[in-house]
């Protein structure tokens, strides 16, 4: 149309930076969605269109990153920075470019804060990612004279790798289960039984997680595949 080339000879950096963000967003939904044209983008965006008449107020809300854009609050917290979480573990796959893409949501996630802006994230062992969590490198990127460490007390260099024998028996035990669960033969189009959500068939399967739909309401849901909640439904 013309309209990036205009504002690139006007120097209207915003505004491209706007149009940068806008086209990210569609394609993100595309990749989301890819069933959907764009009617269906239109009625999401649609559903934010009065979401600035929301940013004043008591009260804490809670939303994605990619909802976040282009709101300004005077506290933000940004949760689950950790490696394999922010980044998340995709991303870390995918090299530099990934992380790049990460690497500018976290920028536009901690400059939603006008005053305060809190970074969280877990010490410990992860069933998720099956590894200690580590400390995400987005928040070693921030300038730490202008970080205050609060909670509890730890030390916030990378943790060593878990060694299983020097853990408890039981969590050992946990380890393996979950292990074992992990190698069991699930497939496409199989029937499972959720203990929350009931039956469900598996409509695709990317490593350890599974599409799963379910019948109405609960719909289609990410599920990890060596969750307890999950079993074979054996038809007789």
């Amino acid at each position: 149309s013309g309209l990036r080339a205009m504002y690139e000879a006007a120097h209207e950096v915003d505004r491209l930076e706007n149009i940068k963000e806008l086209i990210n967003d569609v394609i993100t939904f595309q990749n989301q969605y890819p069933e959907s044209g764009l009617d269906e983008y239109l009625q999401m965006v649609a559903l934010y269109g009065d979401r600035n008449d929301l940013t004043d107020g008591d009260y804490c809300q809670m939303m994605t990153i990619h909802a976040a854009k282009g709101l300004e609050f005077d506290t933000v917290f940004v949760i689950g920075l950790s490696e394999g979480i922010f980044p998340n573990e995709r991303a870390m796959s995918e090299g530099k470019r990934g992380l790049e893409e990460e690497r500018r949501l976290a920028y536009v996630a901690y400059t939603r804060a006008k005053n305060k802006l809190f970074l969280t994230e877990v010490s410990g062992f992860s069933f998720v990612l099956t590894k200690l969590r580590s400390k995400s490198r987005f928040i070693d990127e921030v300038d730490q004279k202008h970080i205050d460490h609060i909670g509890v007390n730890y030390d916030f260099e990378k943790p060593k790798e878990l060694n299983i024998k020097s853990k408890p028996k039981e969590q050992s035990l946990f380890a393996d289960s979950m292990e074992k669960r992990k190698a069991l033969p699930y497939k496409k189009g199989e029937l499972i039984l959720h203990s929350t959500f009931g039956e469900g068939v598996i409509m695709k399967i990317d490593g350890g997680m599974a599409e799963i739909a379910f019948d109405y309401p609960h719909g289609v849901k990410k599920i990890m595949l060596a969750a307890p909640a999950i079993s074979k439904v054996n038809k007789v």
